[in-house]
Order: structure tokens, then C-alpha cells, then sequence
């Protein structure tokens, strides 16, 4: 099973979302059974369990160079999701996307 994961909670300043993210990259690391790209809005942390090879690491880069939460959440991140054809799309900050057709979970 290919899962997407919004991680853009492990960008920067980690704060309790990402701290939770991170211990389940850890615990999932160790699945035999899954795949993960991991979708990052401005940089790909430089974290040890990042490293291991069930994780893709993916940034998307907002057109015109404009930041913004909600664009990334409800249009680029389910572009991106169905053009890489993941299963199943898991944003832990308990937002899902509007515009998702596929199966989505929220932290």
C-alpha cells in the first residue's frame, strides 16, 4: 500500500503535530507492507528516519512562488497525491483536503 503523508509539520520549528509525526515515521519505518512519500511545501528536514527507504520524500512548490496554507492543503496536495496514485492520504494536522477524491484520514 502506497500512503501520502502531509509532512509539513516536520519542517522547521517542530511543534506537537510534528512530534507526533515523527514518532509514527519511526514505528512505521519497520512495515514491511507499506510505502510512503512524504510531502514536504519548502524543504525536507534533515532527519535520521527520513533516511530509510520506504520513505519518498516530495517538495511541492507552490506556482508564482506563493505561500499559502490552504492552497497547498486543498490544491496542490491532492494533485500531487492522485498523480502519484497513493491508496491512501494521511494529514496529521487534522485538516483533509477539500478537493481529495481518494481515501484520506486526519490525525
Amino acid at each position: 500500500m502506497l500512503i501520502g503523508i502531509d509532512a509539513r509539520s516536520l519542517e522547521k520549528n517542530q511543534t506537537g503535530v510534528g512530534r507526533y509525526l515523527n514518532s509514527l515515521l519511526e514505528n512505521w519505518a519497520c512495515s514491511d507492507h507499506h510505502s510512503f512519500v512524504l510531502y514536504f511545501s519548502d524543504e525536507v528536514p534533515k532527519l535520521a528516519i527520513l533516511e530509510k527507504p520506504c520513505y519518498r520524500k516530495k517538495i511541492i512548490k507552490a506556482p508564482f512562488g506563493i505561500h499559502s496554507n490552504a492552497i497547498f492543503q486543498h490544491c496542490l496536495l491532492p494533485h500531487e497525491a492522485k498523480k502519484d496514485r497513493v491508496d491512501l492520504l494521511f494529514s496529521p494536522a487534522y485538516i483533509l483536503p477539500l478537493f481529495y477524491k481518494g481515501a484520506a484520514r486526519a490525525g
